[in-house]
């Protein structure tokens, strides 16, 4: 720090002597720091922005539940059936939540004033009998400005699309009136349109 300040009172650099060799630090004074202890001393703005950039950033979400057929058959004689090979799948499942849902109250509260959230298992049987609550599954968590929601062709069939689409519309109304013309799908619009 001395150097820097003579550096600046002289003003010419090559008057001034610069240590060759960096200075020795023996490894008992090196701390490494794994916790940061002030955070909570810091502003409530700083604290929020802090959680705000944490969100992730980029995910796919998915609108509708998908169905696809495994490959159950046993071989190629073997006669297609729809009932015994569909299965409920979500592009989404391997994408993890916003970490701070987890970290504490502040960050929780945050993130739930960002994020459009909905517990799947709330959901009511669709028109083909399948419960939405079956197995365990992760909830419809959205950030519209962080992230794209999408739907593949399949999901636009109103039968798969429809009745998720009028859930999200129950629960949510703010999320569908904002977002309906965002799709640039007709069908999926009309979809959105029709849940009013």
């Amino acid at each position: 720090m001395s150097d820097n300040i003579s550096l600046l009172a002289v003003g010419d650099p090559s008057t001034v002597s610069v240590p060759t060799q960096p200075a020795e630090v023996s490894q008992a004074e090196v701390k490494t720091l794994d916790k940061f202890t002030l955070f909570p001393k810091l502003p409530l703005e700083l604290r929020r922005s802090v959680y705000r950039w944490s969100f992730p950033r980029g995910r796919l979400v998915s609108v509708a539940k998908e169905l696809f057929a495994p490959h159950h058959r046993r071989d190629d004689n073997e006669k297609f059936s729809f009932q015994n090979s569909i299965a409920l799948h979500h592009a989404e499942a391997g994408i993890p939540l916003p970490t701070t849902l987890f970290v504490n109250i502040e960050s929780r509260e945050q993130t739930l004033r960002h994020y459009f959230i909905l517990f799947r298992t709330d959901q009511p049987n669709d028109e083909y009998g399948f419960r939405l609550n079956r197995h365990p599954e992760r909830p419809f968590c959205f950030n519209p400005d962080l992230e794209t929601l999408y739907a593949t062709i399949p999901s636009f069939h109103e039968h798969l699309c429809g009745p998720w689409i009028q859930f999200i519309k129950r629960k949510h109304p703010r999320f569908v009136e904002e977002h309906k013309d965002f799709y640039g799908t007709r069908k999926l619009v009309c979809t959105f349109r029709d849940a009013e």
